[in-house]
Parts: C-alpha cells; sequence; structure tokens
C-alpha cells in the first residue's frame, strides 16, 4: 500500500487521495508517497501561487481587474512621486 505524507507523518494512504487534494492545494504542501518500508516512491509538490503576496488571486480575477481598466501610466506615476 502506497502512503501519503505530509512534513514527515503519515496523513493518510493512496486510497485517500482524492478526499484529501483539496487540503493539500489549499495548504501548498509537499506530499511523499512512500511504500510499506517507508522508502519514498515519488512527491506531489504544488504548484506556486500567481501573485505570492496575494496567494487567493484567481486567473479569471486578474482577467476582471485588467478588464475594469483604471491604474496610471508610468509617466504618471513617476510624476505624482515627484521625479521629473
Amino acid at each position: 500500500m502506497v502512503a501519503l505524507y505530509v512534513a514527515g507523518n503519515k496523513v493518510g494512504t493512496a486510497a485517500d487521495w482524492e478526499k484529501l487534494l483539496p487540503d493539500f492545494a489549499a495548504w501548498r504542501v509537499v506530499v511523499e508517497f512512500r511504500d510499506d518500508a517507508g522508502r519514498p516512491m515519488g512527491k506531489f509538490v504544488p504548484p506556486e501561487p500567481i501573485c505570492p503576496w496575494e496567494p487567493n488571486l484567481t486567473k479569471e480575477e486578474i482577467d476582471r481587474r485588467v478588464a475594469a481598466g483604471g491604474g496610471m501610466s508610468l509617466a504618471e506615476f513617476w510624476k505624482r512621486m515627484g521625479v521629473e
């Protein structure tokens, strides 16, 4: 049987993968797959968030923000900062 480990702790088996996957993705943890003897067989490494400082940001939200417009040009920004 294949066991699932997070941070060295057994959290389930391969049979539990589908029900645990949403938690693993939300926690952004590496999950190791080990055999009955505890030997590593592989690992699941979650993808990096699109925006590290806003980890729940979705592609759809980015598209919405871009479509909403607004903001300022770089020249306007520098002028606002007092750089001529």
